[in-house]
């Protein structure tokens, strides 16, 4: 996104997304972001096959919010609404 730096994205391997932000390994401006890029493309190939795609997420907050609800409906609507699993499923290290 334009307020992040740029020189050290660059830095990752082209098949990453890699996000900067304050505060937080992962928000909600950075998963919409991520889903954006990874999930676009597999969208565009749904959309034109008639399919829908389905997603299984972590139930972090970050996930969770409205924001990132509308984003799946909006921007990528040859998905369903994402499954979430439920909490104390994943691991934290």
């Amino acid at each position: 996104m334009d307020d992040w730096n740029q020189s050290e994205v660059d830095k990752y391997h082209p098949g990453e997304v890699v996000l900067f932000q304050e505060k937080a390994w992962t928000d909600a401006r950075t998963h919409i972001h991520g889903l954006k890029h990874y999930m676009g493309p597999q969208n565009g190939r749904l959309g034109e096959s008639g399919e829908k795609g389905v997603v299984i997420e972590d139930n972090l907050l970050s996930h969770l919010i409205d924001k990132v609800i509308t984003c799946w409906g909006k921007d990528l609507p040859s998905f369903i609404e994402p499954q979430f699993i439920p909490a104390g499923m994943t691991e934290n290290v």
